[in-house]
């Protein structure tokens, strides 16, 4: 094919991906396929895929710039017309009942955190019928923090978390950014362009933080402060749904002082929260919990349990796909710290017995640490899909929770089937001996 032929086409192939894209913000949410379209161009793949691409005049160049220009249309699209920056989700979010919670425990004291009844009334007087009732069911540690919040009215308490979270999104993109001088704003952009994060900032979510703890973990541990990550990955007290698999996940692969600084830190925490609910506390924790899969089903569609069933098919389908995420982590040995959280939390969200949307964060974070980690181009295919398949789910319906179960099961499949470590770094992967960031796909 002539030069001139050859970027011709190169230009109709990119309109035409454009254009594809632009099509596909009129499908709810607005801009999430087009993130995925987006990532696809921007993604480095395997020599042999580069070569047929720059042979249909796609060379790296038109490449970036057509992913770059989708991704900022996405992230305007999804801004502009997501539906969550509106402020319904204020007193329709999850906030409220983080802001109840801690007045229970500064009024009724911390032993009382889970009565329901108590949750109800001050609930009532809060709020009225502005937004139905949601139990508070988060760990005490949220509660603890939002406690200096309760003092203050609900719309500057609301206000200032918010402002909390975002600061956390931002620390965590910073974390994972590409070691180039536009990567942290590439990786701010691609966040924006998500509908699971928007949706979890205006409701006042607190998932941000799951995926801080493993990113903040992991790249402690990568600069050679093992005892510190530890202390970093305690976060997820806070919020443990699809994350309380890591720590097991980080001791099979051979991170035995990060896990060790991780079970002292949390056994001081643990043992703080014990003694602040008391032997009543712990009860009504449980038996709110138990209603919670009943009251509640939004909590577990994500779950293996509801996918395939409380019996002992589903039993046996989540207990034999943490058994094998495990062995995935013990594979990738400890030189390979992002493999290990990666599978760590793919172990819990097989497990967990309820999960949110909002926790799809902390598996997007994982994918992302292992895209900046490795030169396996084939993962490219493993993030587009989790793009695909990201909440709410609109394209695949009513199966859009099998679909992403597809999606995890095959990402595990990627990790258990991975190069060994010697294969790995001579394949390109990012971590030497002491897991440094080394090199990066973007």
């Amino acid at each position: 094919m002539g030069g001139l032929q050859k970027r011709s086409a190169g230009i109709v192939v990119s309109v035409c991906l454009t254009a594809a894209a632009g099509l596909s913000m009129l499908l709810p949410p607005p801009g999430l396929l087009a993130l995925a379209i987006a990532m696809t161009c921007l993604w480095s793949w395997d020599p042999g895929v580069a070569r047929a691409l720059d042979s249909a005049g796609l060379n790296r160049r038109l490449l970036v710039l057509t992913g770059g220009g989708i991704l900022v249309a996405a992230a305007v699209a999804n801004l502009v017309f997501g539906g969550q920056l509106d402020g319904h989700l204020m007193y329709r979010g999850d906030f409220q009942t983080y802001y109840v919670g801690a007045e229970v425990g500064i009024r009724h004291g911390w032993s009382h955190l889970f009565d329901e009844g108590l949750q109800r009334s001050l609930w009532s007087a809060a709020f009225g019928g502005r937004a139905p009732f949601i139990p508070y069911l988060n760990t005490p540690p949220q509660a603890w923090l939002v406690a200096p919040l309760a003092l203050l009215p609900f719309p500057a308490a609301y206000a200032a978390w918010v402002a909390a979270m975002v600061l956390s999104t931002i620390v965590t993109a910073w974390l994972l950014a590409p070691a180039t001088g536009s990567g942290l704003g590439f990786t701010l952009v691609a966040a924006t362009a998500l509908w699971v994060l928007a949706y979890s900032l205006a409701s006042g979510q607190n998932a941000v933080i799951g995926a801080l703890a493993i990113v903040l973990c992991w790249r402690l541990a990568a600069t050679g402060h093992p005892a510190w990550a530890g202390v970093a990955l305690a976060l997820i007290l806070v919020r443990p749904n699809a994350t309380f698999m890591v720590p097991l996940a980080l001791l099979v692969a051979g991170r035995r002082r990060l896990f060790a600084s991780w079970l002292v830190t949390s056994l001081v925490a643990g043992t703080v929260v014990l003694v602040s609910l008391g032997p009543g506390g712990v009860r009504q924790f449980l038996e709110l919990g138990s209603e919670i899969r009943r009251t509640h089903p939004g909590a577990v569609t994500m779950t293996v349990s509801h996918i395939m069933g409380d019996g002992v098919i589903g039993i046996a389908a989540s207990l034999t796909l943490t058994a094998v995420a495990l062995g995935a982590a013990r594979r990738s040995g400890p030189e390979r710290l992002e493999v290990a959280v990666a599978a760590g939390v793919l172990a819990s969200v097989f497990l967990t017995p309820y999960i949110h949307i909002q926790d799809y964060l902390t598996l997007l974070a994982a994918a992302a640490m292992v895209a900046l980690s490795t030169l396996r181009g084939s993962f490219g295919l493993v993030l587009a899909a989790l793009l695909l398949a990201a909440p709410p789910g609109s394209l695949f319906g009513a199966a859009w929770a099998a679909v992403l179960l597809v999606v995890e099961v095959g990402w595990l499949g990627w990790l258990a089937w991975a190069p060994g470590s010697s294969a790995q770094a001579h394949e390109g992967g990012k971590s030497n001996e002491g897991g440094e960031i080394t090199s990066s796909p973007w």
